[in-house]
């Protein structure tokens, strides 16, 4: 009923600086808004609406996010995004600083709820 993947491999971009969540927001479909700590999967779009990629945007603050694509396009996405930014932001690539673990199935919350005192409610 429950699986930890260990997805460590995935690239890990981060982005900081002034309105770094308002341009993310911009080129997201999904709405970026929350408390630090939210994790939101989302497509980025490009200017006619089309899919450009597909990520995990990490709220870890107002001006700074950690975002989650895949393996095999960290270089590919990096490029994208850093060419959709104003000037100021810092886009840098963090692969080799953080972890991946999937915990995912339908008792993952009872597994998760055992080491943490967070809300794990919808």
């Amino acid at each position: 009923g429950v699986a930890l993947i260990d997805q460590t491999s995935f690239s890990k971009l981060e982005l900081k600086g002034p309105g770094a969540r308002a341009e993310m927001d911009r080129i997201a479909a999904a709405d970026l808004s929350g408390p630090p700590g939210r994790a939101v999967y989302t497509q980025l779009l490009n200017d006619r609406g089309g899919i450009e990629a597909d990520v995990t945007v990490i709220l870890r603050g107002e001006d700074d996010l950690l975002i989650v694509t895949g393996s095999g396009f960290g270089v590919r996405d990096a490029h994208w995004i850093g060419r959709q930014l104003p000037p100021g932001l810092a886009l840098r690539d963090v692969t080799n600083a953080h972890a991946v673990l999937n915990l995912c199935g339908p008792r993952a919350r009872a597994v998760l709820a055992a080491v943490t005192d967070d809300d794990l409610s919808n």
